[in-house]
């Protein structure tokens, strides 16, 4: 846990990313206004499947051997961004109609929305290949990079859902 020094110092020295970074807040839960609960559910499971299925997927291996930093990147973040839009597209296809669902309240969709935001951001410093492709501020690295920082965006949307998909 960092000491109010650091805290300090962090938010006198905020850098580009962490703006960035809450522009791409922002833009999700705008998202999730505009997507609905149904759809922002349906891309938080696809989310966790894919996150699962691609720590198991060995044939990324070869796809990336002999490339640079950046290409590597590119390459899994890719096949990460393709598996969460299939799985999205059939989940959205199994979960319940919207209209099954309370009448949706927008804290409720800004709190998934921002958790699932929060997830596929500590996701994406999952798949960097090194640290050194990319220089990041230590509070964007604490809060997303971290693997405590990992396990809790990972945990947080799991009771998201149980206030989100409350039936009548």
């Amino acid at each position: 846990m960092p000491n109010l020094e650091t805290i300090t110092e962090i938010a006198s020295n905020a850098s580009w990313d962490v703006v960035l970074l809450l522009g791409f807040v922002i833009a999700g839960f705008f998202y999730g206004l505009w997507s609905g609960r149904a759809r922002l559910i349906a891309v938080l499971f696809s989310l966790y499947v894919s996150k699962l299925l691609f720590e198991n997927f060995r044939f990324i291996d070869p796809l990336t051997q002999g490339r640079e930093a950046l290409e590597i990147f590119l390459i899994r973040i890719a096949v990460f961004g393709v598996a969460v839009i299939v799985l999205a597209l059939l989940f959205a296809r199994i979960l319940p109609a919207p209209k099954s669902f309370v009448r949706e309240r927008w804290w409720q969709i800004f709190l998934l929305s921002f958790l699932e935001i929060g997830l596929f951001i500590s996701i994406a410093f999952q798949l960097l290949p090194n640290d050194t492709l990319f220089t990041f501020s230590p509070l964007v690295n604490y809060l997303f990079a971290s693997p405590d920082a990992f396990f809790w965006w990972l945990f947080l949307p799991l009771p998201a859902l149980f206030f989100t998909i409350q039936r009548q």
